[in-house]
């Protein structure tokens, strides 16, 4: 199956590129882990419930990993790790974590490999080998 996408106007004036037309990805619905678990069992030996309870555990897992400063790796996947916003101050001294935190945030890295050049584009594993059509309206 191909990913679709559709043309779209760039309508911000303020925007460098106002009145340009950019591909945009159309989107189908989500997938949850209801879905994965019932797609995985008829995939293998694993039920749906074992599935779901590995998944669940998974999730737990990661979240007290990335809580306690640790960068989780999914191979083939990518990384994940939690980075902070905060207020700049002139002063270390000034610093407040109350006063100038303003949010812990997940970050991702999806795995990919680089090209055979320094600057080579990257090739990410979750995109590899994805076809994309134009849809019409």
């Amino acid at each position: 199956m191909a990913l679709n996408i559709r043309l779209l106007k760039n309508n911000i004036k303020s925007n460098p590129n106002y009145g340009k037309y950019f591909g945009r990805v159309i989107h189908y619905g989500e997938v949850t882990i209801d879905d994965f678990a019932e797609e995985i069992q008829h995939n293998c030996s694993a039920t749906k419930s074992d599935v779901q309870l590995v998944i669940t555990e998974l999730q737990a897992t990661i979240k007290r990993h990335l809580q306690e400063g640790h960068i989780v790796v999914l191979p083939e996947i990518g990384r994940l790790k939690l980075s902070v916003e905060t207020v700049g101050v002139d002063k270390p001294k000034d610093f407040n974590l109350a006063k100038h935190l303003k949010r812990v945030v997940c970050r991702f890295l999806p795995a990919g490999t680089r090209g055979h050049q320094r600057n080579g584009s990257i090739t990410y594993n979750l995109c590899e080998g994805t076809k994309v059509t134009k849809v019409v309206k």
